[in-house]
């Protein structure tokens, strides 16, 4: 029995790397990208796309999900997918109208985290959770970069389909922070309202006062 509980805590404590581990290897080869040979960046890609899924179905899985690796995979992400898109821009295979299409969510996400901020209602992006549709939008990024660099000719119709995914995406979380940052000032109006109301029946009615003294 003793010579289990630390086995299982070793265990455990490996587990738990893991997930943010295979996070942090997208972002260093975001970074390696732009010099790695032609012949691996394709590998490079499927196995960002696959630790994409991984990294958050262990964590689930193993029930080691952390913030640090809410965090990290998100920005593991767009770092790899920025880096990718900016070596295919600079070897002209890719139009910045076509970026703009690619990151239709990522821009309309940038735009509202931005605008909730400057209201200071930075409470409201942080109960926010990924949803599937920014995993699906990001499925279809990888995807699209898997053809660019394997099968560029037929990218087109993958292109399109990337766009409007991302487009839905991008308009699903900026629903998701509007409502939660209404939701939140109606929450604390009617707080304050509330307030009000039981100062206002605490405090005795001048009328009252007068008979008191009488």
């Amino acid at each position: 029995m003793s010579d289990s509980a630390p086995l299982n805590g070793t265990r455990f404590e490996i587990k738990r790397h893991i997930p943010n581990a295979l996070s942090s290897s997208r972002i260093l080869l975001a970074f390696a990208f732009p010099f790695l040979p032609v012949a691996l960046r394709l590998p490079a890609i499927i196995w960002s796309l696959l630790s994409e899924f991984f990294d958050g179905h262990l964590a689930r899985r193993w029930k080691v999900e952390s913030k640090l690796g809410q965090a990290l995979d998100p920005i593991a992400d767009k770092f790899f997918v920025l880096s990718t898109v900016g070596v295919l821009i600079y070897e002209g295979k890719l139009s910045w109208f076509h970026f703009g299409l690619v990151a239709m969510r990522d821009i309309i996400v940038s735009i509202g985290t931005i605008s909730v901020m400057l209201e200071s209602r930075a409470d409201a992006l942080a109960s926010l959770k990924p949803k599937f549709s920014g995993k699906v939008a990001t499925a279809f990024q990888f995807l699209l970069l898997v053809t660019l660099f394997a099968r560029p000719e037929i990218s087109w119709p993958l292109l399109v389909a990337t766009a409007i995914v991302s487009c839905f995406s991008g308009l699903d979380y900026l629903y998701d922070v509007l409502h939660r940052r209404f939701d939140q000032t109606d929450g604390l109006e009617t707080k304050a309202e509330l307030r009000e109301s039981s100062y206002s029946a605490a405090q005795p009615s001048h009328f009252s006062q007068r008979q008191q003294h009488r």
